[in-house]
């Protein structure tokens, strides 16, 4: 019974202590949270932040991540809303995961090509993995964003067979990434003209 009693306290105690940790875990996110939050953007960069649901942490994560990677800022925050509304927990439990909806097929190819572990179901790695996704379309179809984004949504096997598919569904994907903020950085970019 002394033994069982000992065990028991030792069980607590580590319990108490797991407890403590967690809470010092969850104080630590709140800090950097709020730090990144009350940072500047970089400088000459004051159109990282936006009115959006994702947090200015992961936003300023995103900006990197598209500029490590070469993809236009903007046009990724459009794919990342029509993909999942900034919402970090899209299709958890389904084959497509988080922000980027990114297919859990790609993750060993992606670690293998990026030389890093990911894990799929973590925000950051999510958008790592999606930026590092349509960096490849982006270099094999420079000069065309319509495939870009179409290789990205729906493989691109099918994106070149259906290339001059006007489906409904294709054109609504299209139309809300290249609509708003998305159309607008890509006129920019000298994608499209009007």
């Amino acid at each position: 019974r002394d033994e069982l009693a000992v065990q028991q306290t030792i069980v607590e105690e580590l319990h108490a202590e797991i407890v403590d940790k967690q809470d010092e875990i969850k104080t630590l996110e709140a800090l950097l949270e709020k730090k990144f939050n009350d940072a500047a953007p970089p400088r000459g960069n004051s159109d990282i932040y936006h009115d959006i649901k994702l947090p200015k942490a992961l936003q300023l994560y995103t900006w990197q991540c598209c500029e490590y990677f070469g993809i236009d800022y903007k046009v990724f925050l459009s794919l990342m809303y029509v993909e999942s509304g900034y919402d970090i927990d899209a299709g958890k439990d389904s084959q497509y995961v988080g922000l980027v909806q990114m297919s859990v097929d790609n993750i060993g190819y992606i670690e293998k090509e990026l030389g890093i572990d990911i894990d799929i179901y973590n925000p950051y790695d999510n958008i790592l993995a999606g930026t590092y996704w349509l960096s490849r379309y982006a270099a094999k179809y420079p000069d065309d964003i319509c495939m870009q984004l179409q290789c990205y949504n729906m493989g691109e096997a099918n994106a070149i067979k259906n290339k001059n598919n006007t489906s409904e569904k294709v054109q609504i994907f299209m139309d809300a990434i290249l609509s708003d903020r998305g159309k607008n950085a890509v006129k920019e970019a000298g994608y499209i003209d009007n």
